[in-house]
């Protein structure tokens, strides 16, 4: 619709997240629902809702969100009393996003993925999970009660360091790791850039910037392109994109672009 316009829905009061910080968005059936570390769980009913409002239930806040069979999960979280816990993932009541009381009886529930691998930074869902921390990929698989969830570390040592570098395509997910790009199906990683191609990215990435980088897909066109601070940026705003031309009768892969 060209008339359209953009609406501000925000909460009434609005958020305290800070402007260089991101939002994580899942679905849940006509349900929108938003998180950020600082700031209560969101939600918003497509149709029916003229703002978002706070998520019934007291969830934890978080950085992360995704829908992972029948269960809300979210990563990286803070409540008022573990505080922040960076390593953990927690889901939800089967079936009610708004249950999160730890309970046998609705199989909500949390998993601390202690160790040396780092943050939890994304969560991508599906029939199962797959988290990804800073150096290693986890699968999160539904077993039922009494353990509810299995949690198998699939990658080791290779994770990413960007939140926002995660996208999935079918069972696929692409992402960047320290050494250049790379997609994940579930099995293994397996490299897209190889050589000239990750050093030229890597060499102009602005790296105190890493949580800048977004990424978004064109199905149409099959290509993925990373948003990225380069030399030059300014306070790591993104003024870059880097795209990957999955198709195979792609005749380039890869193509650099200036944002103006």
């Amino acid at each position: 619709d060209s008339s359209a316009e953009w609406q501000d829905v925000s909460v009434a009061g609005g958020y305290s997240v800070p402007s260089d910080d991101l939002w994580s968005f899942t679905q849940w059936g006509n349900q929108i629902l938003a998180v950020n570390i600082d700031d209560p769980t969101q939600t918003y009913t497509m149709g029916t809702s003229a703002l978002f409002a706070n998520l019934a239930g007291s969830p934890p806040q978080a950085r992360q969100i995704a829908v992972v069979r029948d269960f809300v999960v979210v990563g990286d979280t803070w409540d008022g009393v573990d505080g922040f816990q960076t390593q953990r993932v927690r889901w939800s009541a089967i079936g009610d996003p708004t249950s999160w009381t730890v309970s046998a009886a609705t199989q909500s529930d949390f998993q601390d993925l202690s160790g040396p691998n780092g943050t939890v930074k994304k969560v991508i869902g599906g029939e199962f999970g797959t988290i990804f921390q800073e150096r290693a990929i986890t699968r999160m698989t539904y077993v039922g009660s009494p353990a509810i969830f299995q949690f198998d570390t699939i990658e080791e040592s290779r994770g990413t360091p960007a939140s926002g570098s995660v996208v999935k395509l079918g069972r696929n997910i692409f992402y960047l790791g320290d050494d250049g790009f790379y997609v994940f199906d579930g099995v293994q990683s397996t490299p897209i850039s190889h050589n000239k191609i990750s050093k030229t990215f890597l060499d102009d990435l602005d790296t105190d910037y890493y949580h800048r980088i977004t990424a978004a897909l064109d199905p149409i066109n099959q290509i993925i392109m990373w948003s990225y601070p380069g030399s030059g940026n300014s306070n790591g705003t993104p003024n870059r994109v880097v795209s990957f031309n999955y198709s195979q009768d792609a005749k380039y892969r890869w193509s650099y672009s200036e944002i103006e």
